[in-house]
C-alpha cells in the first residue's frame, strides 16, 4: 500500500515511528467501516454515528503525516457512509467541513501549489460517489 511504503519518509510522532502510526490509523479506519457497513446497525441517535467519528479523525491523521496521493481518497468512502447514515443535508455539511480542513492541510501542512486543483480532484470524486450513494438509498427506500 502506497502510504506503508510513503510511512518511511514521514517523521514519527512522538517516539512512535510513523509505519505504525499509519498501520494504526489504517486498521482503525477499516474497523471503523465495517462497523459503519453493517445492516443490522442502529442508526437513530447520534451516538450510533461514532464510526464515522474515527473514519475522520483517521483519515485526517494520515492526511496530516505527510502528503500521499492516496490518504485523501479515504474522503470519498466517508461522503458515501455519511450519505448512507446521516440525513443529506448533515452529510452536505460534513463534506464541506472536511473538504476546508483537507484545504488546509494542503495549503499549510503540505505546502503543494496546487492546493486548488487538487481539491477540486478530491471533491469531484467525492460528490460523484455521494450523488451515486443518495440515489441508491432513495432506491432502496422507495421500493
Amino acid at each position: 500500500m502506497d502510504l506503508m511504503r510513503l510511512a518511511a519518509r514521514f517523521a514519527p510522532v512522538g517516539s512512535v515511528p510513523a509505519r505504525d502510526v499509519v498501520a494504526g490509523l489504517l486498521l482503525a479506519f477499516l474497523f471503523a467501516f465495517v462497523v459503519a457497513s453493517r445492516a443490522d446497525r442502529r442508526r437513530n441517535r447520534r451516538l450510533d454515528h461514532w464510526p464515522l467519528g474515527v473514519m475522520l479523525v483517521s483519515t485526517f491523521g494520515l492526511i496530516a503525516l505527510g502528503p500521499s496521493n492516496t490518504s485523501p481518497v479515504l474522503l470519498i468512502v466517508i461522503a458515501v457512509v455519511a450519505v448512507l447514515e446521516l440525513n443529506i443535508t448533515a452529510a452536505v455539511v460534513l463534506m464541506v467541513a472536511a473538504n476546508v480542513v483537507l484545504a488546509a492541510i494542503l495549503v499549510w501542512v503540505w505546502q503543494i501549489e496546487q492546493a486548488l486543483r487538487v481539491l477540486l480532484t478530491f471533491g469531484g470524486f467525492q460528490l460523484f460517489a455521494g450523488l451515486a450513494s443518495h440515489a441508491m438509498r432513495r432506491a432502496r427506500e422507495s421500493a
